[in-house]
């Protein structure tokens, strides 16, 4: 078996007044045997508004907002993350 992201493509709501540091999705990464490594590699957002890091288990990723959300000055924030083995 190959190893697998579930739900590759996805969207989430976010609410303005998330609390920072706030996990807002977990990359479930199925069929792996050692520890994964999680990186952004493309964004529209300011730098450090979020972040992607691995659990506490080191076999899934955490995508996690690190900075304060201001609808007024942006609605949406495109993201592409890639998963290394």
């Amino acid at each position: 078996m190959s190893v697998q992201v579930t739900n590759c493509n996805f969207s989430i709501e976010v609410q303005e007044n998330f609390q920072l540091n706030q996990v807002l999705r977990v990359l479930d990464v199925v069929n792996q045997e050692n520890k994964v490594d999680c990186t952004m590699v493309e964004s529209t957002y300011p730098a450090g508004l979020f972040s992607i890091e691995l659990d506490s288990t080191e076999k899934n990723c955490e995508l996690v907002l690190r900075g304060s959300l201001d609808y007024e000055n942006r609605r949406n924030y495109n993201i592409t993350l890639t998963l290394v083995i």
